[in-house]
């Protein structure tokens, strides 16, 4: 917190302590991003440059309020509170999006709640966003940047340059999360939380809160369709859906706090998992499983199991996904039966792929 004393007004000093050449570069680029767009939405831009000490600096608009994050650990939001949060976070977010930009990285923490007010969202952290047209690259080649429980699939998996499509899934994360308690796919550890992302299907909104209007649902769903190509492709669409709702009846929320349906017996899957990664240091955790930025050298670009000298893991039962940074996530399911069949095909699996990797 300081003071401008060309306008004596209170502002928000950011200072990079991290001053390696990558994280300069990106600590430049969110000031020239953040230069470049004017909304009550985003946090304001208003100067930038080093200390005298050659220390990084970039000045904002100084925020009176509390963040998303906070305010949900505090209590849980209503029906209408919720939409409210969405609609205002995507008034700055649709912003972003007309100029090519996208966030990469929205979640709680970076919706700012300006007065406390939840119809007066300010998006923070730029950090993550580029132009969906960029094609420089500011990290190496695989970086996974973002945070696993917000992520979209196709960002966890690289597919593509980023478009606005990614952040729809961010904010359709952070509006489940208002309405049920938490976000769609959670882990105790950032690989759980990937593996659910990729291989299980979304859960149903209705199934936690049976009480929220089938619209809402379609809503939440459009939001979060695993496939970009099925999913609302910016945040301007979901302001067109939002408004095409209409009145909704306000719906309270659970004061004994959400609680995700136990699985019946007959319904519970017994998984395994296995992760193939390059030997030596890959990942680099940030907050706990909270953030996540691993990145991969050049030689992790191959884009297929058998570039990478992966066997056939569906020999075994297995289904495998790439991320980003090359490293293999193998997931194998099994619906009653011994958990000991389960583990000894993981097992074998594991064991070919430990033999692949030493040929």
């Amino acid at each position: 917190r300081a003071v401008d004393l060309t306008t004596q007004r209170e502002v928000a000093i950011k200072l990079l302590h991290d001053t390696s050449a990558e994280q300069v570069r990106r600590f430049v680029r969110e000031a020239a991003l953040l230069s470049q767009l004017a909304h009550p939405g985003i946090v304001e831009y208003i100067a930038h440059g080093t200390t005298d000490g050659s220390v990084p600096y970039l000045c904002m608009e100084w925020l009176e309020g509390e963040s998303l994050a906070d305010r949900l650990a505090q209590r849980p939001l209503s029906l209408l509170q919720s939409l409210s949060v969405l609609r205002s976070a995507l008034r700055g977010l649709a912003v972003a999006h007309r100029r090519g930009m996208v966030h990469r990285d929205l979640k709680p923490s970076n919706l700012f709640l300006r007065g406390c007010r939840l119809d007066d969202v300010v998006l923070l952290d730029l950090g993550l966003a580029r132009q969906a047209d960029d094609s420089r690259v500011f990290t190496q080649t695989g970086a996974i940047l973002g945070t696993p429980s917000y992520m979209a699939p196709e960002q966890a998996q690289r597919s593509g340059e980023p478009r606005p499509a990614l952040d729809v899934f961010s904010l359709g994360c952070v509006l489940f999360e208002c309405l049920t308690g938490a976000p769609p796919f959670v882990g105790t550890h950032v690989f759980s939380v990937l593996a659910k992302l990729l291989f299980e299907p979304l859960p149903r909104l209705r199934d936690q809160r049976p009480e929220l209007p089938e619209v809402v649902e379609n809503l939440v769903a459009g939001m979060l369709a695993k496939d970009a190509a099925q999913r609302f492709s910016d945040a301007t669409q979901v302001l067109v859906a939002l408004d095409a709702i209409g009145e909704l009846a306000e719906v309270l929320p659970r004061t004994e706090g959400a609680q995700r349906p136990s699985a019946l017996s007959s319904e519970q899957e017994l998984v395994s998992v296995i992760l193939a990664m390059r030997t030596g240091p890959l990942l680099s955790l940030e907050d706990g499983v909270d953030s996540v930025g691993w990145e991969a050298d050049q030689t992790l670009r191959a884009e297929t199991p058998a570039q990478l000298g992966l066997p056939d893991v569906a020999a075994y039962g297995g289904e495998l996904k790439l991320l980003a940074d090359g490293t293999a996530v193998i997931i194998f399911g099994q619906r009653g039966g011994a958990a000991t069949d389960l583990a000894a095909r993981a097992a074998r699996c594991a064991l070919k792929l430990a033999s692949a990797r030493s040929d």
